[in-house]
C-alpha cells in the first residue's frame, strides 16, 4: 500500500508531465489533447489540471477551452533566464577544468560579438609546448573551429546580414557543424595547430556560446581524435543544461 509521501510524490510527478506537455508546437492544448500526450485518464489530467489553474500555472481560454502556460511558469521561466545568462562563465568553469584534465589540452569559453568572437574564460594545458590565449582577446569569427560553431545558429538572412553576400564555402560548413553538433579544424587560423568545438545552448535553444580544446595538431588529431570530440560535445552539453536548455541537444 502506497504511503502519503509516495502518494504525493506520484501526483508531483504528474503534474510536471503535464506542464512539460507543452512546447513551441504546442502552446495550447484542450484536455483530450494532454491526455494523449500524457497518456494519464482523463479524470487525473481533470484533476491535476484544476489545481494548477487554481495556482496559475495554467491558463484556461473560456471560449475555446485550451489550455497554456499561465503566469507563475512566466515569471520562473524569467527568474530561470535572467539568472543563467549572468553566469555563464561561473557555470562553465569547472567543466572547462574537467575537460582539460581529461585531455591535457587548453579549454576556452567564447562568445559572439558581432564579427568577432571573443574568449571570456580559459583553462590553459599543463603542458609546455601549447597555444596561450588571453581571455578577453578577440578573433575573426569567420575562422576556427569556435567561430564556425558560433555561426550555425544563424538563419541564411542572418548571415547575409552579418557578413555579406558570398562565404558560400563557409556556408556549405555550417550546415555540417549543424547536423554534427561540433566543428574540428587543422590549420586553419595558425600552421601547427588544431581545435575542436561544440555549441553551448541557452534556455531557448539558442547557441549563445562555443566550447573548444585546441593544442597542437601531433596531439590533437590522432587515434583519440573521437574521443576528444565526444568529451568536448558532452562538455557543451552539460553547460547548456545548466543555462537551461532542457530539450535533445544535437550531437
Amino acid at each position: 500500500m502506497e504511503s502519503v509521501k509516495e502518494i504525493n510524490i506520484r501526483v508531483l510527478d504528474r503534474a510536471l508531465d503535464i506542464l512539460e506537455c507543452f512546447s513551441e508546437d504546442s502552446k495550447e492544448m484542450n484536455l483530450m489533447e494532454i491526455v494523449d500526450k500524457t497518456g494519464l485518464s482523463a479524470s487525473t489530467v481533470h484533476r491535476i489540471i484544476k489545481t494548477l489553474e487554481h495556482r496559475e500555472y495554467l491558463l484556461r481560454d473560456e471560449e475555446t477551452k485550451r489550455y497554456s502556460l499561465g503566469a507563475r511558469v512566466v515569471r520562473l521561466g524569467s527568474l530561470a533566464e535572467n539568472n543563467s545568462g549572468n553566469g555563464l562563465r561561473e557555470v562553465a568553469y569547472d567543466y572547462l577544468v574537467a575537460v582539460r584534465d581529461r585531455i591535457n589540452e587548453s579549454a576556452s569559453l567564447y562568445v559572439r560579438d558581432g564579427l568577432s568572437r571573443i574568449c571570456i574564460e580559459r583553462v590553459e594545458s599543463k603542458l609546455l609546448l601549447r597555444r596561450v590565449i588571453t581571455v578577453g582577446e578577440r578573433l575573426p569569427v569567420v575562422s576556427g573551429a569556435t567561430g564556425k560553431v558560433l555561426l550555425s545558429d544563424l538563419s541564411e538572412a542572418e548571415l547575409t546580414e552579418l557578413l555579406g553576400d558570398g562565404y558560400e564555402e563557409l556556408k556549405k560548413e555550417l550546415v555540417k557543424v549543424r547536423e554534427q553538433g561540433y566543428w574540428v579544424t587543422s590549420g586553419e587560423r595558425e600552421q601547427g595547430l588544431s581545435a575542436i568545438a561544440a555549441p553551448v545552448y541557452n534556455a531557448k535553444g539558442r547557441v549563445i556560446a562555443a566550447v573548444s580544446i585546441s593544442g597542437p595538431t601531433a596531439r590533437m588529431i590522432d587515434e583519440e581524435l573521437a574521443e576528444k570530440v565526444q568529451n568536448i560535445v558532452d562538455c557543451g552539453k552539460n553547460i547548456s543544461r545548466k543555462m537551461g536548455y532542457i530539450s535533445d541537444i544535437p550531437g
